[in-house]
């Protein structure tokens, strides 16, 4: 099973500055992502339309831990963390895929 995570179409985003920041439109709740977290969402919002691997989690820490120079461990950690938090916030939807 290869659960897919997609960004949320009620979502915009917009990097200003040094800052990336996430508005959701249903619930007027602002988001302000640090680096690590912007790196997933700007590779989730573009990859998750396709039919590749790009929105699964071992793709996704497999690119933070590569991007980021960082081990296994730790950006599985990172992404476990961004990825709660976010479906928590309802800006990220988990696909479930048998």
């Amino acid at each position: 099973m290869k659960d897919r995570y997609l960004t949320s179409p009620d979502v915009i985003s917009r990097q200003i500055g040094d800052e990336f920041v996430l508005l959701d439109t249903v619930s007027n709740a602002c988001h302000l992502l640090n680096s690590v977290a912007a790196y997933i969402w700007e590779y989730m919002e573009t990859h998750s339309q396709q039919e590749d691997e790009g929105a699964t989690l071992e793709f996704l820490v497999r690119q933070v831990s590569t991007q980021y120079d960082i081990p296994y461990e730790t950006a599985l950690a990172d992404v476990n963390t961004f990825l709660a938090d976010a479906m928590v916030n309802g800006i990220v939807i988990c696909q479930i895929k048998s």
